[in-house]
């Protein structure tokens, strides 16, 4: 049977998510939506994409800890916006994200165990804060006396059962008797000697244990989460305040962390479009905004803020990473091979 690339099923997911995007558009009266967009101006959304970067130049620098300055901050912070633009393009394509990062990270003198277990605890404690908001504004929800409705509920259980899943993908990738019963019994599957993968997950389990044992490295990466964090959601408060209505902070959080898991757990559609924009509307109609000011407050926040800001700077950041990578000696035809492949 023919191998189905991970290009077509994107595509194959990528219409679905435009029809998702589409059926809850034409609910709208975009007359109404378009008088929003107005409303809220220029300036907003501009201040808006000021502080996202500055959200992720503390996400680069936390991951840039983990490595222990290995690499240089250039190449942390080009890899991950590199990355980011890798796993919107083709999101079934295998952990792209992460496994561009490793290639730099390794590209760059850092060995495979160690690179790939920075860029696990980084996932991780990056998208903690944005964990704990979800589980936090969904008690705010019941706290409050609202309910969702059945099909916004289903959306928001979808996303917290993943966040629970990551989670438990983190403690078995970091449990060294559960990662070695897996290798052992993949080896067997696949018929295949496979003691060097053992030998190296050793290695990452080894290296989990020091840094996790390095409590001012953890809760320095803890701390940047949180400004991370605290940069990331403030557009959401922004974009309201310019139409003269202020949410509550959960509310806004919870909206936003959403969005985020959402981006950065990608089901094979990109960037999730569709489904995104559906989860914020029904929550944000719960609380009674009208659903054409939910559509364009999400339009901006989700589409435009996160996607197309992260898409186009991500663009920009994996083409100069090629470079910087083509730049050292003898991995021209990586590189060539790397960027074909998307």
């Amino acid at each position: 049977m023919r191998e189905i690339k991970p290009k077509l099923i994107t595509a194959i997911f990528g219409i679905i998510g435009l029809l998702v995007f589409f059926i809850l558009a034409s609910k709208m009266d975009l007359t109404l939506v378009k008088a929003s967009l107005i409303e809220i101006g220029i300036i907003p959304v501009a201040i808006s994409l000021f502080l996202v970067h500055i959200g992720y130049i503390l996400y680069s620098l936390a991951w840039y800890l983990f490595l222990e300055g290995g690499i240089s901050f250039l190449d942390v912070y080009l890899s991950i916006w590199a990355g980011v633009f890798i796993h919107y393009i083709i999101p079934a394509g295998l952990l792209s994200m992460d496994t561009f990062r490793i290639y730099v990270a390794n590209k760059r003198g850092i060995d495979v165990p160690k690179a790939a277990l920075s860029v696990a605890l980084h996932r991780i404690t990056m998208l903690f804060p944005f964990i704990l908001s979800v589980f936090l504004g969904m008690f705010y929800l019941f706290i409050s006396g609202l309910e969702l409705s059945s099909a916004g509920l289903k959306a928001v259980a979808i996303t917290v059962v993943t966040a629970f899943l990551i989670i438990f993908a983190f403690y078995v990738s970091t449990n060294e008797k559960v990662l070695i019963n897996i290798i052992s019994i993949i080896g067997r599957l696949a018929k295949r000697d496979l003691t060097k993968e053992k030998r190296m997950a050793e290695q990452y389990i080894d290296g989990f244990k020091l840094l996790k044992s390095d409590k001012r490295l953890m809760a320095t990466a803890l701390i940047l989460s949180f400004g991370s964090w605290f940069f990331d959601i403030m557009p959401i408060f922004i974009l309201f305040h310019a139409l003269g209505r202020d949410i509550p902070f959960m509310l806004g959080a919870l909206i936003y962390s959403l969005n985020i898991i959402m981006l950065r757990l990608s089901f094979g559609i990109p960037g999730n479009v569709g489904f995104r924009e559906w989860i914020s509307v029904e929550i944000l109609k719960t609380f009674g905004i009208p659903s054409e000011l939910a559509f364009a407050i999400t339009l901006i926040m989700a589409d435009v803020i996160i996607f197309a800001n992260q898409l186009v700077f991500g663009f920009v950041a994996y083409m100069m990473a090629l470079r910087r990578i083509h730049q050292v000696k003898g991995e021209g035809n990586s590189c060539r091979e790397l960027s074909e492949g998307f």
